[in-house]
């Protein structure tokens, strides 16, 4: 099917209407990846685990290695060898084919010139060995613990770590001295280090505790710890501990945003991080007899927190304690920017993905959120009163809306003293556009020292919070916001799995149809279950000038609709009218209503186009549609859409959950014209039902039912119409269709519909998954094997395999020709 972007215009009836754009938004194509992607609120504590380069238009999360060369022989000097050296290999490097070397001697093909998980070598024989091998590069695993120096002074990978080292050290050994000596066991350098040698007249702590808090999690393939390389003094004995994921638990009191323990860009080494695992013992030398400290995992291991016990009262000496990651990590997100919008109606939502490792191994889930403002969250600062708010250090007066205050009415400075007390109470009464204006931006939040930051919170006054979306589904976020914010979560439950999106993209038509359409329906208590029942469902639609207006009504329901009776419309400007009932199939008319479309699960009204009002005036428009159904469980929500339809009759439409899909040509090249897409009904208080209809409601799309008389059976209000009925291709009477209640399901289970004749023989079976609500089925008097049945009399039997479903029913059917 070819898909129009432009929707046609079309004039109903003299009533305002207007041509819709339907429009998309790409990522990459309006943007890319990287220039929406949201920055960091902080550089020197930012990992990112986000991989924006790798893959074709889209993302997904890192897997931390890199590509290193293998250093040309001629231009090799003792740097660049060592340099190669601190590399460790991902996999096994082996010769991809025989080389022939000087001595006359033949490495043979598949030979292991450097085992997995061991450093590269250093030298000049064995990398002129690679080279000879043809091989240019080799895959390195990353250290995930190199940390220091962060910057401004330095760009390392893991700007997160955390360090506790628990001891009781030299008086000598000061904090500042701790904190440079540490830095050095993780400055990717094994040049610097950390000594625990005594010296003449000063003995130095050489039992202590070390606990590492690398931020997140990672798969660790290898964990390893050496001495220097010039003098080593290796560690004589130790254990070696895992924390455990899962077990972590907060410990109260403790946060990395506590000015005491340190600036966010530097925590001081004295404190315990906020959260810690149970930890199990990974590795132990009670004698050690090594430099090099290794534990491998096979599997990688996920790994956030690790302790490591030094136990000996010998001297050594640290170099580097490394964390080598191999694998996909195991969570990562991607954010956007508040991405700007027109206001427009939003529609689908679509994103391409793509599956690495054992597809069942990772997933992605999309999220999207929408907002009235540029900043998605609610950040805080510390004021010099030692409290946590959000409002700006500069430019925060606001009026004072608290009634009876002093200061009623007037500008107040919510920094100033003689307010500090009553600062919170006036911008928790401001208007909400004044406690947006003096709000912290990201920017001011940004450039404040790291010990006047305080927490982040979402903005759930002005976004919506965020939504689930579903690929090729609408957007379940409000329409008509300046502001759309788009989430990728990434789960990896194997190393070697990962979820990739790309060409992310969303459907949006502009301008919007209403400012806002709220809707409100009643009876609303009280209303007995599985009995048809006369409802009204009134609609409150905003219109400005930019608005083009509605002509569809869309009502989900739990059960096909018995009847429309009646559709009324209030413009608000004294103009009413009592629209009149058409079942032609022509253009409607003005005046006129007709159903369109009714289904088991809902019924769409069309009527003249209800537009804006002239000179620019807004209009607040009341529909009023009265129908007959019912409802099935003790509470249902009903819900409600509305469109600009702009083509004429002749097209063929589809409704569905996610628009109206207007089609051309004939069955076997169907074209599609055009998408129309739903603005969803909020609910609201609309109307004073017991005013002007005497009926209860609760000012939602919400029933409550009385369920008191429903029968034990999940099955109820079993029909069979017509009966009988004659499958003999004249087109009258040709299926006979079969009406029933589900109740009290809430998840999907099996529903078998049998037929069978009167020798006991089952002629046919329709099994579908139902929940509670209300179904039809078809029947055309054929068997399982496509072939029509004889003429005579059959026994329909439904049934369902769910707990406490009460007895079968059975219906005689008639089959005649």
């Amino acid at each position: 099917m070819r898909i129009g972007i432009c929707v046609a215009a079309l004039v109903l009836g003299g009533w305002v209407n207007a041509a819709a754009e339907l429009r998309l938004f790409a990522i990459p194509g309006n943007t890319t990846w990287i220039d929406a992607k949201q920055g960091p609120l902080s550089e020197n504590r930012f990992i990112e685990v986000i991989d924006l380069e790798n893959y074709e238009n889209g993302i997904g999360p890192i897997t931390p290695s890199r590509v290193v060369p293998v250093p040309e022989v001629d231009a090799a000097t003792d740097s660049s060898l060592f340099a190669f050296s601190l590399n460790v290999t991902r996999a096994d490097v082996v010769a991809p084919t025989d080389i022939e070397l000087e001595d006359g001697t033949t490495v043979k093909a598949g030979t292991v010139l450097v085992p997995r998980w061991s450093s590269f070598p250093r030298s000049l024989e064995a990398v002129q060995l690679l080279r000879r091998a043809g091989i240019t590069e080799i895959e390195a695993m990353i250290n995930v613990a190199e940390s220091f120096p962060r910057p401004p002074s330095g760009d390392k990978y893991n700007k997160g770590l955390n360090l506790t080292p628990l001891g009781i050290f030299e008086r000598a050994l000061t904090d500042q001295r701790l904190q440079e000596g540490l830095w050095h066991v993780f400055d990717g350098d094994p040049l610097t280090h950390f000594e625990r040698i005594d010296r003449v007249g000063q003995d130095v702590k050489q039992q202590w505790i070390l606990y590492i808090d690398l931020g997140r999690y990672f798969p660790i393939r290898l964990f390893r710890l050496y001495p220097s390389l010039e003098e080593p003094s290796r560690v004589s004995a130790y254990t070696f501990y895992r924390g455990l994921p899962g077990t972590e638990k907060v410990i109260a009191g403790l946060s990395l945003d506590d000015p005491s323990v340190g600036q966010l860009a530097f925590p001081r080494f004295t404190k315990i991080a906020s959260t810690f695992p149970t930890f199990v013992p990974e590795a132990s030398a009670p004698v050690n007899l090594e430099d090099t400290i290794a534990v491998a995992f096979e599997p990688q291991a996920y790994m956030r927190y690790a302790r490591f016990d030094f136990q000996t009262p010998l001297d050594y000496d640290l170099a580097e304690m490394e964390f080598l990651a191999d694998g996909f990590v195991p969570e990562a997100v991607y954010t956007s920017n508040a991405l700007p919008l027109p206001p427009a109606t939003l529609g689908r939502i679509f994103w391409d993905e793509q599956k690495i490792g054992d597809p069942n191994g990772s997933r992605a889930i999309v999220r999207v959120q929408t907002g009235v403002n540029p900043e998605p969250e609610v950040l805080f600062r510390v004021n010099k009163f030692e409290r946590s708010v959000e409002w700006k250090e500069e430019g925060a007066s606001i009026t004072d809306q608290r009634l009876g205050s002093k200061t009623f009415g007037q500008e107040v400075d919510l920094n100033d003293e003689a307010f500090n007390l009553e600062a919170r109470e006036i911008f928790s009464a401001a208007l909400p556009e004044d406690r947006a204006r003096v709000r912290l931006t990201r920017a001011e939040y940004k450039a404040l020292p790291g010990n006047e930051r305080r927490h982040v919170e979402p903005d759930l006054e002005f976004w919506s919070g965020v939504q689930l979306a579903n690929n090729g589904q609408l957007i379940n976020a409000p329409s008509g916001r300046p502001f759309i914010q788009i989430e990728v979560e990434f789960l990896s439950e194997n190393p070697a799995a990962a979820t990739i999106i790309s060409n992310l993209r969303f459907e949006y038509s502009a301008p919007q149809i209403t400012d806002q359409v709220f809707g409100e329906i009643a009876p609303a208590v009280d209303v007995i279950a599985g009995r048809d029942t006369s409802f009204v469902l009134v609609l409150n639609a905003g219109l400005g000038a930019e608005n083009n207006g509605f002509n569809r009504l869309q009502v989900f329901t739990p059960a096909r609709a018995e009847a429309i009776e009646g559709v009324e419309v209030d413009l608000g400007d004294g103009e009413f009218l009592n629209l009149e009932r058409v079942d032609d199939g022509g253009e409607i008319g003005a005046g006129q209503f007709r159903e369109l479309y009714v289904a088991d699960d809902q019924f769409v009204v069309g009527f003249p186009t209800i537009g804006p009002a002239e000179e620019d005036q807004v209009r607040n428009a009341l529909v009023k549609v009265r129908f007959q159904g019912r409802v099935i469980d003790f509470r249902t929500n009903f819900a409600a859409n509305v469109f600009l339809d702009t083509l004429g009759a002749e097209a063929e439409r589809r409704f569905t959950s996610s628009g109206i899909l207007a089609l051309g040509g004939n069955e076997s090249t169907l074209d599609t014209l055009a998408i129309f897409l739903p603005q969803r009904v909020e609910d609201n208080d609309v109307v004073d039902f017991a005013a002007t209809d005497q009926l209860s409601d609760r000012n939602s799309l919400a029933v409550i039912a009385d369920i008191s008389a429903q029968s034990e059976n999940l099955v109820t209000n079993f029909k069979v119409v017509p009966n009988p009925f004659t499958p003999n291709g004249d087109d009258v009477n040709d299926e006979v269709v079969v009406t029933f209640d589900v109740q009290r399901l809430l998840t999907p289970k099996p529903v078998y519909l049998e037929i069978f004749d009167l020798n006991g023989r089952r002629r046919r079976l329709i099994e579908r998954q139902l929940s509670s609500g209300g179904y039809s089925q078809q029947w055309d008097g054929r068997d399982d094997a496509g072939q029509v049945v004889p003429p005579g009399l059959y026994l329909l039997r439904i049934s369902t395999d769910a707990d406490h479903a009460g007895e079968a029913q059975t219906r005689i059917i008639s089959v005649a020709y």
